[in-house]
């Protein structure tokens, strides 16, 4: 759990309230990432996720899956507007795959015949939009989730 302690200056007198309640924050890539691990057919009708967070040369890869057709993909998500950086970490990306005999293929029964790099973002930067149709990378456009996971109440009884 989080502990927030807030120093207030009320009446002059300086009090401590503290607030041991999980911080919950909505519409951010992980939110993105369990919304698409519950309902993966939002990237495309066939897909199926295989692991999250994986581990390569150039950082963490958001999620990645196969195709209907057993190809893999590499997922970058993106709760905002997407740019040309987002585009330059997924290139890395697909080349840690391309340039390696990758266990992880092996693991999932992929083919290392296509490697697909999708940028998964609300929306993307027109720069960017140029660099991935040049670079063959795929975006889909999704928003991430605005709500809660669960209600929430906040109160000021404290005050």
């Amino acid at each position: 759990m989080l502990l927030y302690t807030l120093l207030l200056h009320v009446f002059g007198v300086a009090q401590v309230i503290e607030d041991f309640e999980e911080l919950e924050q909505s519409g951010y890539e992980k939110d993105m990432g369990d919304m698409i691990m519950e309902k993966p057919h939002m990237i495309e009708e066939g897909f199926t996720p295989t692991a999250r967070e994986y581990s390569v040369e150039h950082g963490f890869i958001d999620i990645l899956g196969k195709d209907s057709d057993n190809n893999l993909m590499i997922l970058e998500l993106k709760a905002r507007k997407a740019g040309v950086a987002a585009v330059k970490q997924l290139k890395r990306y697909l080349q840690d795959f391309e340039n390696t005999d990758n266990d992880y293929l092996k693991e999932c029964n992929a083919q290392k015949k296509k490697i697909r790099g999708l940028l998964v973002a609300p929306s993307i930067m027109e720069d960017a939009q140029e660099m991935i149709e040049e670079e063959g990378i795929e975006f889909v456009a999704i928003e991430p989730p605005r709500e809660l996971k669960r209600d929430k109440k906040v109160t000021l009884d404290a005050f």
